[in-house]
């Protein structure tokens, strides 16, 4: 019995419908990605300057860090304040940052990178927790600051198991070997669809930096406000 018309038609429709939702889902994995990157770049940079300036800072002239930052004789109420917001803001910062250095390091635009970034952000982050100490008051603890120690020691370079199994594949190739690492690489890229080990792992933290990003937010413009309001007394 040969087919109507119509349900030729509909069989058609159907077909059409199925690419136009296949089409649909790559245009907006592709987006995904791509804006994930721009976040996690403009995120990054939203606070590295500032924790660049604190860790150099603190290698040069660390006794001049703690003293704007802690209370010092003579230190009226409205300077209290300021410096208490400085320090939260800092630490704010400093978090943040680490979660972005974690989830950037060993760039997938570059799968040739030698595991030793791995090290270099466990060092970066052991320099944060010197500048934290630094900022301390220790004539009276500041609770922002301690639990953002925390917080940064319990951060840690998350692997999906699938990245661990092509950093070890990856492992076997020889140095020399660019062009199977590459396929190694591109491999990767196409079972997960696309994404990069520093996309994953940074959709994994999003919203608590995110958070922080607000929290930082409040805290420059209450900061902004009391200064405003001291140069106006």
């Amino acid at each position: 019995m040969e087919d109507s018309p119509l349900s030729i038609a509909a069989s058609i429709a159907g077909l059409l419908t199925f690419v136009v939702a296949i089409i649909a889902s790559i245009h907006v994995r592709v987006a995904s990605l791509r804006s994930g990157r721009l976040e996690l770049d403009i995120t990054y940079n939203l606070v590295k300057k500032n924790v660049y300036d604190l860790l150099e800072m603190n290698r040069r002239k660390p006794l001049d860090l703690m003293r704007s930052h802690t209370r010092q004789q003579g230190d009226d109420t409205n300077i209290c304040r300021l410096k208490e917001l400085s320090r939260d803001l800092n630490s704010t910062e400093i978090v943040i940052h680490t979660y972005c250095r974690y989830a950037m390091v060993l760039d997938d635009d570059d799968p040739r990178l030698p595991v030793t970034a791995f090290d270099q952000a466990d060092e970066r982050v052991v320099e944060l927790q010197k500048v934290l100490r630094t900022l301390q008051d220790l004539g009276r603890p500041d609770v922002t600051l301690l639990l953002a120690g925390t917080e940064i020691e319990a951060i840690q370079m998350q692997r999906s198991s699938m990245e661990r199994v092509f950093n070890f594949l990856g492992s076997l190739v020889p140095a020399r070997a660019v062009y199977f690492k590459g396929h190694v690489y591109v491999l990767q890229r196409m079972l997960t669809a696309g994404a990069s080990p520093a996309l994953i792992r940074w959709h994994r933290v999003r919203e608590k930096v995110l958070e922080k990003v607000r929290h930082r937010d409040v805290l420059r413009a209450q900061i902004q406000s009391l200064q405003a309001s001291m140069a106006n007394s």
